[in-house]
């Protein structure tokens, strides 16, 4: 996207400000950071960030654990 009179400055604004949002959403609570670090990280320079892992729409952890839990409620109620 293309937008008029912006500078530098803008871009590496909104570059860092993606970056930490992409923190912010990963999927796994573990993997977001505290609220501290988020601050860390916007104060930083924008090349000083690292990019988050990538998220998973449906982890592998997560579907073992909802089966495994899915399968004890069965034989309970069998």
């Amino acid at each position: 996207m293309e937008l008029e009179e912006v500078t530098e400055v803008d871009e590496n604004i909104a570059r860092k400000i993606v970056m930490v949002a992409f923190w912010c959403i990963q999927m796994k609570p573990g993997n977001r950071p505290p609220m501290s670090k988020v601050s860390e990280m916007l104060e930083n320079e924008v090349e000083l960030l690292e990019l988050p892992p990538k998220p998973f729409l449906f982890s592998l952890d997560m579907s073992s654990e909802d089966h495994s839990e899915k399968n004890a409620m069965d034989e309970a109620t069998t």
